[in-house]
Formats: structure tokens, C-alpha cells, sequence
């Protein structure tokens, strides 16, 4: 076998080779070409394995990224709702508060009232109960309710003064023969205010035999009080009147001996002794 090297400046070698040197020359470079394309491939494989496994991690810890930030997505939700519940409550609190102040301010205001209404009424204070708890919304009730019940009760004396003549049988000072006496007589001087015990409305005012001048003032719950003798009347039928309000001064009109007002308590046109009325605050 001949092989045909070519040298620098244009000049070629001819060499003779044998057919084995050939055969050995040719294994040999198979050989070379083939150790070298395994080498090759094992570094291929190799780094295709390495490859793999670093998308492998990757993905783990992709995936734990994607975890973690779900888990801090939904924290982050829970705390919203949390802010927002609390805001709410917050809310709620505050109008609460609000309310219960506004309560206060109206039991403060009720008491005043009440406290005003039983020194118009002659009455002493009242002395508060000991023991229990109650909220405000009952205290404001209670206090509502006892106000009302003030308000409307014909409660306390109508005028300064001794009582005179009680209520029941007695002697006729004219007569001298004993009668029932519907109401009580209470001394006080000429011209004294006559006011009236609780609130209503004048269903009379005007003279009746032997009583002079009189006003008659329907309540509620079927009470009505009548104030007569008197020297002035200070109001007309229909008018609305609050406790303590001038109704008349005290005079000696009608069959009288002498200035003092007559007072009567009514309840569904049947007179009551007036003192369990002007008592009553004695018994709180």
C-alpha cells in the first residue's frame, strides 16, 4: 500500500506501507475515534444527567416558592379579615358607646326631671335602692316609667298650708250636722298660688254651688282633682296644664269660713282621701 504525503513547498513523499501496518493503522485510529466519541457521549450523558437533576431542584424549590407564597397569601387574607372584623367591632363598640352615653345623658336628664317634678309635688327625694345591678337601658325605663307615673299621679299638696278639715265625716261648720267630707280643707292665706298636682287638662272652670270658684283637671288613669274657693281662676276649660302650674288663688268663694283651699282626689269619679296621695313620698 502506498500513501502520498504532501510537504511544504509543493513537494510530496511516497511511502510503502504493508497491508497489516495498514490494517493496524486503520484499528488504531478507529480505536482513537472511538475511545473519543465514548468519552464524548459519557460527558454528554453526564451532563445531561446534571442537567436534569438541576431542573429537578429547581423545581422543587420552585415549587416550595410557589407554597410558601400561597401560604403568606392566605395569611395575609386571614389578617385582612382579621383588620376588618375588628374594624367592625371597633364600629360597634363606638356606636355602643355612644349610645349608652346618649342613655346616661337622658337618665341624667330623667332624674333631674323626677327630682324637680316631687319638689313641685312637696315630695322628698327618693332614696335609691341597694343591691341588684341593672343596665342602663332598665334604669332609663325604670326611670322613664316613674317619671310618667309622677307626671300623671295627683301627688303632693296643691298649696302650703295646715289641713284643716280631713277627709271623711265630719260636722258641717254651717249646719252643724254631721256629712261626708269628699276631700280636705288646707289653710293658707288670700291669694296664695293654688297649683295644680299633676298633668291633664281642665274639664271645668267656673263656679258650683256652694264650692265658688272651682277647676276641675282631668288626669290619666282616671284621676281627676278638684280645687275650689277659690278667689281667681288662672285657666280655662280645654287647656292643658303641667304639674305645678298656677290654676288660682286661694279666696273664701263659696260657702266658706275663711280663706282656705278645698281639694279633692277622684279616681273614676269616686273621691279618695287626697292624704294617701300627699303621703305618698313618705312611703318611698
Amino acid at each position: 500500500m502506498e500513501i502520498i504525503v504532501l510537504r511544504r513547498r509543493g513537494r510530496s513523499r511516497l511511502i510503502r506501507i504493508t497491508r497489516v501496518k495498514a490494517a493496524a493503522l486503520v484499528t488504531l485510529l478507529l480505536t482513537f475515534w472511538g475511545v473519543t466519541s465514548y468519552l464524548t457521549y459519557g460527558a454528554l450523558v453526564k451532563e445531561l444527567y446534571a442537567e436534569r437533576q438541576r431542573r429537578l431542584a429547581l423545581e422543587k424549590e420552585l415549587n416550595e416558592l410557589t407554597r410558601l407564597k400561597n401560604e403568606l397569601l392566605n395569611l395575609v387574607a386571614e389578617q385582612k379579615r382579621r383588620i376588618l372584623s375588628l374594624k367592625q367591632e371597633n364600629e360597634r363598640l363606638k356606636r355602643r358607646n355612644e349610645e349608652l352615653l346618649a342613655q346616661l345623658e337622658r337618665l341624667e336628664e330623667t332624674v333631674y326631671a323626677i327630682e324637680r317634678l316631687l319638689a313641685r309635688k312637696g315630695l322628698k327625694k327618693l332614696t335609691p335602692a341597694s343591691g341588684g345591678r341593672s343596665s342602663v337601658e332598665e334604669l332609663l325605663k325604670d326611670a322613664e316609667r316613674l317619671l310618667a307615673f309622677l307626671s300623671s299621679t295627683p301627688l303632693g299638696l296643691p298649696v302650703s298650708g295646715a289641713i284643716s278639715s280631713p277627709f271623711g265625716y265630719r260636722f258641717d261648720p254651717f249646719t252643724g250636722r254631721r256629712v261626708y267630707h269628699k276631700g280636705i280643707d288646707i289653710k293658707a292665706p288670700y291669694g296664695t298660688p293654688v297649683r295644680v298636682t299633676a298633668d291633664g287638662v281642665v274639664v271645668f272652670a267656673g263656679r258650683k254651688l256652694g264650692f265658688g270658684k272651682v277647676v276641675i283637671v282631668r288626669h290619666a288613669r282616671g284621676y281627676e282633682t278638684l280645687y275650689a274657693h277659690l278667689s281667681s281662676i288662672k285657666v280655662k276649660v280645654g287647656q292643658r296644664v303641667k304639674t305645678g302650674q298656677v290654676i288660682g288663688l286661694v279666696g273664701t268663694s263659696g260657702r266658706s269660713t275663711g280663706p282656705h283651699l278645698h281639694y279633692e282626689v277622684r279616681r273614676w269619679g269616686r273621691a279618695v282621701n287626697p292624704l294617701k296621695f300627699i303621703r305618698w313620698g313618705d312611703d318611698v
